[in-house]
């Protein structure tokens, strides 16, 4: 296998759903698809902004109003988003809140918390408009309190506790990988999470070393102080924002108004380096008899979850690490 097919290899497109749909009539031709990313190019940028950015934004607005006093690289970034005709959206956030299993808030507490960190966004933020700004009704916060984008949500917390009690804060043997491996695939099987699933990539990334999978899974000795919840929050980032994202770009495509591009924003390094190694390609819905399925398809970069297979140009070692990233594919159900 030559150098330039390990590096395509190294890149597996995986469907989280069987099924993908293309509406009737939704097919572009070339030149529609170049002018569509040609106004896309020029239209502005609705910013998701994680949890950690707003906490940050509500820092900032309670400390001195010097315009000289020093502040935190992530509000000078921004700062920089702050422009006319950009939108800021609180959803990602909003849905990490209301979706914490580990810290379950009253309504009255869910719902001051959500009405202070809007108020806070449209304090920071003068020329973009918060997407969500006066749109997000008590009732709505509290019907969206617990919800997961799958229904599996309490049985990922389920998995990934599991996964925390292999103790892969500790580097495993190389004769240990394919073995645990084995078991995180089985484990996700039997609770019914679809192998090819992102909590179950990211939980096998942490198997081989990747940095950034470890750092936003958090695994800890003491079963007590592992959340969970948490780091299922990050994971599901992926998802999310490609929910999100497709909808601000239908309405664009249909209608030419909103958003033409979307872009998240964390001041999280570690989760930026997990979020890039899945890029989503395809969104579909299917509604059926009151229940609506999304269908997400993802291009999962296995040179950078897999480093430890991998040299730093992204190519396999050797035979050896080749048979066993087929093995790993194999367990995972893909390739």
């Amino acid at each position: 296998m030559n150098e330039q097919s390990n590096k395509e290899f190294g890149f597996q497109r995986v469907s989280i759903k069987v099924r993908f749909e293309i509406p009737a009539g939704d097919h572009h031709s070339t030149a529609a698809l170049t002018q569509w990313r040609r106004l896309a190019n020029q239209a502005p940028t609705l910013h998701f902004l994680d949890v950690c950015a707003i906490s940050h934004i509500k820092t900032h607005l309670k400390k001195s109003p010097d315009p000289d006093a020093p502040v935190r690289e992530s509000i000078s970034e921004l700062r920089k988003l702050d422009v006319p005709g950009n939108g800021i959206s609180y959803l990602a956030a909003f849905l990490e809140k209301t979706s914490d299993l580990n810290h379950p808030k009253t309504d009255e507490g869910l719902v001051a918390e959500v009405e202070c960190d809007l108020t806070a966004l449209q304090q920071f933020f003068k020329n973009a408009k918060v997407y969500e700004g006066g749109h997000i009704t008590p009732d709505q916060i509290l019907e969206l309190k617990g919800e997961h984008p799958e229904e599996l949500g309490p049985i990922y917390h389920q998995f990934l506790i599991f996964i925390n009690s292999l103790k892969l804060y500790d580097a495993p043997a190389a004769d240990k990988r394919l073995e645990l491996v084995a078991q995180i695939c089985s484990k996700a099987e039997k609770l019914g999470i679809l192998k090819n699933h992102p909590v179950v990539i990211t939980s096998v990334a942490c198997v081989y070393g990747f940095v950034p999978a470890l750092k936003v899974i958090k695994f800890k000795e003491d079963p007590a102080e592992f959340n969970a919840s948490n780091a299922l929050g990050d994971i599901q980032l992926i998802q999310r924002i490609a929910n999100m994202s497709n909808l601000i770009l239908e309405i664009w495509r249909k209608q030419r108004i909103g958003y033409a591009k979307t872009k998240f924003f964390t001041d999280d390094r570690d989760l930026r380096l997990l979020l890039e190694c899945f890029s989503v390609s395809d969104v579909s819905r299917n509604e059926s008899e009151g229940l609506t399925t999304t269908s997400y398809q993802i291009t999962t970069n296995f040179a950078r979850l897999l480093p430890v297979l991998h040299n730093q140009a992204g190519d396999i070692k050797s035979l050896k690490e080749d048979e066993e990233r087929s093995e790993v594919y194999r367990l995972l159900g893909i390739g």
